[in-house]
């Protein structure tokens, strides 16, 4: 189920990127890939430069090897935690989800996964799903995603926050949600020398979940993530 919405992902978009790019295409995505990967090893760096995940190129190498990873990550803590719980996770056929850092929509591939195989939830019909990241470039490659999706219906929303700068907006809440994800998304921000701005940002947000929502958190086993997500 995953591995196959991936592929048609990436198919996507390979197919834009070979029409914008031509034969350069190819090099342009094994470069990012590299980039990518060493710049995950500088996450404890106060003096990196933050990932620009705006370039086509740079999100489809990173779907190429990260989403299937974090979408499987996704499913089985679900599974965990319904069988910690011994009773299911929702109660509502209508399910509101919110993924901080969510960029391409890894954690909804995994959240449907567990659904379709989970017979004790509820008879799940309709998602609200809401992503909030940085980079807005991403809502495209969420779209490509979601056209495979027919068997559920997904009610889409992107919202554009930068956590490193001061100041929440006020129509970004969590009020509704059942289920809040944080997957791999407080390792890039809690090195940054914005640090403080940035913790007030996510904590003010997850003040803001409702009574017995859940929390999905996902990140580095590294002390410095766990401390910083452990105040408050």
């Amino acid at each position: 189920m995953i591995l196959e919405r991936v592929q048609n992902l990436l198919q996507a978009l390979d197919d834009q990127g070979q029409a914008d790019h031509d034969d350069e295409w190819p090099d342009l995505v094994g470069e990012q890939m590299q980039s990518l990967e060493a710049a995950y090893k500088q996450l404890i760096d106060p003096q990196r430069t933050p990932i620009d995940y705006s370039e086509l190129s740079t999100q489809a190498a990173y779907v190429f090897r990260y989403v299937l990873a974090r979408a499987e990550f996704t499913y089985e803590i679900l599974k965990r935690a319904r069988a910690a719980a011994e009773s299911p996770l929702f109660s509502r056929s209508q399910l509101w989800v919110t993924s901080i850092g969510g960029g391409p929509g890894s954690e909804l591939l995994g959240l449907l996964k567990y659904l379709s195989e989970e017979p004790s939830e509820p008879d799940i019909r309709e998602i609200v799903y809401t992503i909030i990241d940085k980079e807005n470039n991403w809502e495209h490659v969420v779209d490509h995603l979601l056209q495979q999706i027919t068997d559920i219906k997904i009610d889409f929303f992107f919202f554009p926050f930068d956590v490193s700068v001061a100041g929440r907006p006020e129509n970004t809440s969590l009020h509704r949600e059942d289920l809040v994800i944080m997957s791999f998304f407080v390792s890039e921000v809690c090195a940054l020398p914005e640090r403080d701005v940035v913790r007030s940002n996510v904590e003010g947000l997850l003040e803001t979940m409702p009574a017995g929502s859940l929390l999905l958190y996902n990140d580095s086993k590294a002390k410095s993530f766990i401390d910083f997500i452990k105040v408050g």
